[in-house]
């Protein structure tokens, strides 16, 4: 399981990375194609953040 990243309190500047983040998983990967249940969407996490941080 990963672990828990905070952003800072009063830091715009982490706090819009970290809003980032969750606007391009929910576009690219969450709701980017149907899943059957939930678990192939939890299955798939792993690969899309590897992808995110790595690749891209």
């Amino acid at each position: 399981m990963m672990g828990i990243n905070r952003t800072r309190p009063y830091r715009p500047q982490t706090n819009g990375k970290a809003e980032h983040f969750i606007q391009t998983m929910l576009c690219k990967w969450a709701y980017m194609k149907p899943y059957k249940s939930s678990s192939g969407w939890h299955q798939a996490l792993p690969w899309w953040i590897r992808h995110y941080n790595e690749v891209r």
